[in-house]
């Protein structure tokens, strides 16, 4: 079993240097072609041309292109009013024979039919993860998903066989045959060709283990002794002919879309082969050609894999995506269905009420075509950010057919914050947590959990500079310096748990089944790192930006940021989230901190009615909004108290977790670890996710009651033998209640639930300084107040 323990490491590299690495990479792709690659590692062959020599590949995977050769001849039989001989073809191959790793021969052939199950486990390759993961009955409920990944490999051909049978049932039809060698194309070869992409990062990772066998790498151990990222391009380009200069695999379905789309560079290639020429070239020529490359001593090839392995992905998406808006424009119900299955199911990386509603009317149902005004094509459309490409990059139907969609506005609202700069990448850190989410909902994977871990050790969806496409990643941001600025937080979490990346470790360690909860079922160890991404690290990572912003407000330069972000705009999006929509109150999709105080405002009755928002939430907004009006005009000294209001309003939800949890487990017997058939702990996933709960808390309740900490940790925090919340709700309630006016908070502001009222011995100081959240007229004031100031303000300099 592998497992890739590497960290990127960009950080202690200046942007300007980075920028220079980034136009490097380029030149150096194009200069490795121009020499032939007469110096990059190469065990078994030499490399090949492909599309009329522009790429040369650096191992010899000719027989694998020339598996491009077999839709040729499905095609001819087509035409020819031999459907039975096309699918022979399908069934059995013809034009691509297998050889082992040495180049021995074998007597097997490639067959589109099985080449997803025959070359490797379907599990390395995350489009297919995603696939499933998209189709998988089950996927609303919070059930671990459970699928063979080898039995559903047959899902698509069975479609397609289904065609073949129909073509010949209609009298040899040639549309129809044609239509089985399209969705061949479509299904089985841009799966496959998925599979060697991440396979090569799975080969890198592997070899990049400590202590393992170079000259026996996995790098090679592939037929003929070819690099899968060679294999890769060989599939995607395929084998041409003199008669079919564009050859017959999925570099054809793209120039076909791009010509149709205005998708096509100078040399009139489709930009998004253009784009993943050039990152393979990267990859092939710069990340796996390096000396050390995917060796225990550089630990930067996996991660730079990582990041051009998604950046092709997402550029392979693009022909499917505009053959199926193609196909809604031109009624063709069964190009619809053909790229409907193709590329719906990789949107379950998307928020999931969205996709809920895509699945259901696009695949469940049938889409009608004739309606009014079908949704079809703007519902694809909402996608694009999410699958990371732009409007640009799916053009306009033949010209005015389909206009080209706009962008998502840079100042995009986050559950109605209106930001006054542009912090959409900082608002996507939530895609990760969410995407790691649904990869660990996989049971019985271990790469599937391995992608978990990439994208929290590198990242992938807020980017934080375009131009060398330098990642934000979660570790990052559990790990950076940046935290110690969150006086005094960081010091007592830091000491209480005598570690600087003490989530680091938790999360790191629960991925890789090490720590308290090395034997716990998935759904524990999920829990486990879920909640302590959102109540520690992103919680930390927040109250350090609550410091930048008074501190870029006393340096009098409120955008001093990447990319000239408003830092109160940052903590917005870091507390809100991407997956929140725009809209007043957010959505049911997102996974930060707003959406973890809507769920329990609903468990303690703390929510207004008008709208229905969460008091604390809406407390918020309005926090956000006055600090935004102190921040423009510089008022610092109120801005400080409006960001120790924003503090106290972030330990809302995190009390009323501690609570929720408290009075679930109190019934929940003692913890004995008792191993179950699977040789998994038995643990009730309540008593780890109040635990979690709890160390995102305990650090800060020890500072204002060492001995109301001591009783929420022995009540708490799981031990083996010994009955959970011994002291009952309402003990852990009055521990928690005791803490609340060091604070500034009110029993109130938490609410009460029935077995657990934290208001019954609550005791308020004398003189309480009113907070945000038991004072709405105060929110407001401020507000308004603050609104009044700006524009008087604005007013004056313009006179």
């Amino acid at each position: 079993q592998r497992k890739e323990k590497t960290m990127m490491s960009l950080h202690g590299i200046s942007k300007s240097g980075r920028r220079i690495i980034s136009s490097c990479s380029v030149i150096a792709a194009f200069i490795l072609i121009l020499l032939g690659m007469n110096n990059v590692l190469m065990v078994a062959g030499e490399g090949i041309p492909l599309l009329h020599k522009s790429i040369l590949t650096r191992t010899d995977v000719s027989n694998q292109a020339a598996l491009a050769l077999d839709l040729r001849d499905m095609a001819l039989s087509c035409k020819g009013k031999k459907v039975n001989d096309a699918e022979d073809i399908y069934m059995n191959g013809k034009n691509s024979p297998r050889v082992d790793r040495f180049g021995g021969p074998t007597e097997k052939k490639r067959t589109l039919a099985h080449v997803i199950s025959d070359e490797g486990d379907p599990a390395r390759n995350l489009a297919y993860t995603w696939a499933m993961l998209g189709l998988a009955e089950n996927r609303d409920s919070s059930s671990p998903i459970e699928f063979s990944f080898t039995e559903n490999a047959g899902n698509n051909d069975i479609l397609i066989r289904s065609m073949f049978t129909s073509a010949a049932l209609n009298d040899n039809d040639v549309d129809q045959c044609m239509l089985a060698v399209e969705a061949a194309v479509a299904f089985q070869l841009f799966m496959h060709t998925s599979f060697e992409l991440w396979d090569s990062l799975h080969d890198c990772a592997v070899s990049s283990v400590v202590g393992y066998n170079f000259k026996a790498d996995s790098l090679h151990d592939n037929d003929n002794g070819a690099l899968a990222i060679d294999e890769f391009i060989a599939y995607w380009v395929g084998a041409e002919t003199d008669s079919d200069p564009n050859g017959f695999a999925l570099y054809n379905l793209a120039q076909i879309a791009g010509n149709n789309w205005n998708t096509l560079d100078i040399n009139q290639q489709p930009k998004a082969h253009s784009n993943i020429r050039l990152l393979y070239e990267e990859a092939a020529g710069l990340a796996l050609s390096q000396e050390g490359a995917c060796t225990s001593s550089n630990t930067k090839t996996v991660p730079h894999l990582w990041s051009l392995a998604n950046r092709i992905q997402s550029q392979m998406y693009i022909p499917l995506i505009q053959n199926l808006l193609a196909a809604f424009y031109e009624k063709d119900v069964d190009r619809v269905n053909i790229y409907s299955h193709a590329i719906i199911p990789q949107m379950v990386q998307c928020p999931k009420s969205k996709y809920q509603k895509i699945k259901e009317m696009m695949l469940e149902l049938s889409p009608d075509l004739d309606a009014i005004n079908p949704p079809y094509i703007s519902m694809v459309q909402e996608f694009y950010e999410c699958l990371g490409l732009t409007c640009a990059d799916i053009g306009a139907y033949k010209t005015d057919k389909i206009p080209m969609c706009g962008e998502i506005p840079k100042k995009l609202p986050l559950a109605q914050y209106q930001p006054t700069s542009n912090v959409l990448q900082q608002s996507k850190i939530d895609l990760d947590i969410f995407q790691m989410h649904n990869l660990m909902m996989v049971e019985h994977s271990i790469t599937a959990w391995d992608f978990a871990e990439y994208y929290y050790k590198y990242g992938k969806n807020s980017i934080i500079d375009k131009e060398t496409m330098e990642v934000r990643s979660l570790q990052s941001i559990a790990t950076t310096n940046r935290r110690k600025t969150a006086v005094p937080f960081f010091e007592l979490f830091e000491g209480y748990f005598n570690d600087p990346n003490y989530a680091d470790t938790k999360i790191i360690d629960t991925l890789n089944g090490k720590g308290k909860w090395a034997d716990a079922p998935r759904s524990t160890k999920r829990a486990i790192i879920e909640i302590t991404l959102q109540a520690q690290v992103l919680f930390m990572y927040v109250l350090s930006e609550l410091a930048d912003t008074v501190k870029d407000c006393n340096n009098k330069n409120p955008n001093d940021n990447d990319n000239n972000a408003n830092s109160l705009d940052e903590v917005a999006a870091y507390l809100i989230g991407f997956l929140e929509g725009h809209l007043r109150g957010g959505s049911n999709d997102g996974i930060l901190h707003w959406n973890l105080a809507g769920k329990r405002a609903k468990n303690f009755d703390t929510v207004r009615r008008d709208p229905y928002i969460a008091v604390a939430n809406d407390d918020l907004e309005d926090l956000l909004f006055a600090g935004q009006g102190e921040l423009r005009v510089l008022d610092c000294t109120d801005l400080q108290l409006t960001v120790d209001r924003i503090i106290a309003n972030m330990l809302i939800p995190l009390y009323q977790s501690i609570l929720f949890y408290a009075d679930i487990n109190e019934d929940v017997p003692a913890f004995q670890g008792t191993p179950n058939g699977n040789s998994e702990i038995h643990v009730e996933d309540s008593i780890a996710k109040g635990e979690a709960f709890a160390y995102s808390m305990l650090p800060a309740l020890a500072a204002a009651s060492p001995e109301s900490a001591k009783l929420v940790h022995d009540n708490m925090i799981t031990v083996r033998g010994i009955k959970p919340v011994k002291d009952k709700a309402q003990g852990v309630a009055d521990a928690l209640a005791s803490t609340l006016n060091y604070y500034k908070l009110s029993c109130v502001d938490i609410g009460i639930l029935d077995d657990a009222d934290i208001c019954r011995n609550y005791v308020a100081e004398k003189s309480p300084q009113k907070t945000m959240s038991n004072s709405t007229c105060s929110t407001w004031t401020i507000w308004y107040g603050m609104t009044i100031v700006s524009l008087f303000t604005v007013w004056f300099l313009d006179l």
